[in-house]
C-alpha cells in the first residue's frame, strides 16, 4: 500500500510545471489523477465477462491515446480475446496509440495469425515504410527496431 501511494504522489508531482499558480497546480493534479483512475478502470473493464464492455474499454484507451506501458500491454492481450469485436477494437486502439511498444504488440499477434492485428500492423507499416523512404529517419528506425525490411 505504501508502494502505491508513493507512486501516486510521484506521479502526481511530476506533472507540476514550475511556475504555476496554485490553482493551475491543483488542476493539473486533479486532471493526471482521473487520467490514472480512467485507464485503470478501462483495463480492468478489458477483463469483464461482458464482450460489449471489453470493446468499449479497448475503444476508450484508444481515444485516450494510452501509451502506458499496462495499457499497451492489456491492449496486447485483447488481441487475443475470442471476441472479433474485441480484437478489432483493440487493434485499431494500438493504431492509433502508434508507439514501438504498440506496434510490437500488433506485429506479435500477426505473427500469431490474428487477422485484425495484421492488417492494423500492415497498414501501419506500409505508412512508416512511406515515410522512410522520403528521409524520415525516426520511421526508418522504428522499422528496423521492429525487424521489417526497410528499403
Amino acid at each position: 500500500m505504501k508502494h502505491l501511494l508513493l507512486s501516486a504522489l510521484v506521479a502526481a508531482l511530476v506533472v507540476v510545471p514550475l511556475g504555476c499558480n496554485d490553482d493551475e497546480q491543483e488542476i493539473q493534479v486533479s486532471g493526471s489523477q482521473e487520467r490514472s483512475r480512467e485507464l485503470s478502470r478501462h483495463i480492468e473493464d478489458l477483463d469483464a465477462s461482458n464482450p460489449s464492455v471489453r470493446r468499449r474499454a479497448a475503444e476508450q484507451l484508444g481515444q485516450m491515446q494510452a501509451r502506458e506501458p499496462e495499457a499497451v500491454e492489456a491492449l496486447g492481450d485483447a488481441l487475443r480475446d475470442p471476441d472479433r469485436g474485441v480484437r478489432v477494437s483493440a487493434a485499431e486502439s494500438l493504431g492509433k496509440i502508434g508507439n514501438l511498444a504498440a506496434l510490437e504488440e500488433l506485429r506479435d499477434a500477426s505473427h500469431q495469425g490474428y487477422q485484425e492485428a495484421r492488417q492494423v500492423y500492415t497498414n501501419q507499416t506500409t505508412v512508416l515504410h512511406q515515410r522512410a523512404r522520403q528521409g524520415d529517419a525516426a520511421a526508418a528506425n522504428t522499422l528496423d527496431r521492429l525487424g521489417e525490411q526497410n528499403p
